[in-house]
């Protein structure tokens, strides 16, 4: 039902741009949950699409990552429901090669570096994020090479 309103899911993810965190930890966790519904994947990367579009930004989750990246509080539940929304918005995708690509956004926004600094983070829920993204990881490096040497 919610996916037949593609307006509705925009001005959800409009949230994002709120104050606080717990707001945005929320927001998030809707949004992967409308990810994960038949046909939800295509609605969010739309919805955030749109955002780019209204918020004025250079990449698509430019301003999720930024929020990420560049918290004034530690807030735990906001960085786990981030780092879950970005597990969620990337290894959900059967195609091989879309995947990459989602990565690779993630990647340009400084995705990679950071988690490699909280790595050791006390917070278990965040581990087990990080962790999860970290093991479902291409390595596109390693692929490019593998796929030299059989041809």
């Amino acid at each position: 039902m919610v996916i037949q309103h593609r307006e509705a899911i925009n001005c959800i993810s409009l949230s994002l741009i709120h104050k606080s965190l717990r707001t945005k930890a929320l927001v998030l966790e809707l949004l992967a949950a409308i990810c994960l519904v038949k046909g939800g994947h295509e609605i969010i990367l739309s919805a955030f699409d749109n955002f780019k579009k209204v918020c004025h930004e250079k990449t698509r989750f430019q301003t999720l990552m930024e929020y990420f990246l560049n918290y004034e509080a530690f807030h735990i539940e906001f960085m786990v429901a981030c780092m879950q929304f970005v597990n969620i918005v990337v290894h959900s995708v059967e195609d091989m090669n879309f995947r990459v690509h989602l990565q690779y956004e993630f990647t340009g926004l400084g995705l990679d570096a950071y988690l490699e600094s909280l790595r050791h983070t006390e917070s278990e829920e965040l581990q087990v994020q990080i962790s999860a993204y970290l093991d479902n990881v291409f390595d596109v490096a390693a692929l490019m090479e593998d796929s030299e040497t059989k041809t």
